[in-house]
């Protein structure tokens, strides 16, 4: 998302707007929240944006009768894969997405991950999800829900929502992504919240690339 957008949340019926002036990484975004004049005074309440928003933003606070006493305001970019329509997102819950994306992949399930790259606890079971253009892998959450942990790029054919694809130079991922990753010298990664993007490069092209969930 380039410049300022406004989303509109509503928890029930809205009785008054409260604009929040968010920033991250050098960008902003207003978001505007709506509360019921039927919330009890003294309620916690969270408030994030469409998952299709490339900023994940939340407001927590105290809710009256109208208005929001925010305690925290927090904004983070999330690195994610959208596959024709739908938003394989890292550290979301694994159901829905696989639901979403149909039956047509190959599933393998062990303990750790048989790939170089991913770093997948090896004492955690990991579901692998092979689809026809990348490769899902799904591992168990600290409260035990199964959540997305990576995603692996296989198909020349499959960009990322920015454009990436294999064979892609490391200046056209620079020029996208812009100068704040962390050089490891045969790769170049992006961190951001609990999500990481990594692009692993051979002879000065793309030749790999994961998300991962940093959070688990």
């Amino acid at each position: 998302m380039k410049g300022r957008r406004s989303t509109s949340i509503a928890l029930t019926a809205g009785a008054m707007i409260i604009p929040l002036l968010i920033c991250s990484c050098g960008r902003s975004k207003e978001i505007e929240i709506t509360l019921s004049n039927g919330e009890a005074a003294g309620t916690i309440v969270t408030i994030e944006t469409d998952p299709d928003e490339s900023l994940a933003s939340s407001v927590s606070g105290m809710a009256t009768a109208d208005l929001v006493i925010a305690d925290s305001v927090t904004a983070v970019q999330k690195y994610y894969l959208n596959y024709y329509g739908t938003n394989i997102v890292p550290g979301d819950p694994a159901d829905q997405t696989i639901t979403q994306l149909g039956t047509g992949y190959e599933l393998y399930v062990g303990s750790g991950s048989n790939t170089e790259n991913l770093d997948e606890s090896s004492d955690s079971s990991v579901s692998i999800y092979t689809y026809r253009d990348f490769t899902l892998f799904v591992s168990p959450s600290a409260n035990g829900t199964n959540v997305i942990s990576g995603i692996q790029i296989t198909s020349p054919e499959l960009t990322t929502r920015e454009g990436i694809r294999l064979s892609d130079t490391a200046d056209n991922v620079i020029t996208t992504y812009g100068p704040g990753y962390t050089d490891n010298g045969s790769s170049i990664c992006y961190e951001s919240g609990s999500s990481r993007l990594t692009f692993f490069f051979t002879d000065g092209l793309v030749s790999d690339i994961e998300y991962e969930n940093t959070g688990l």
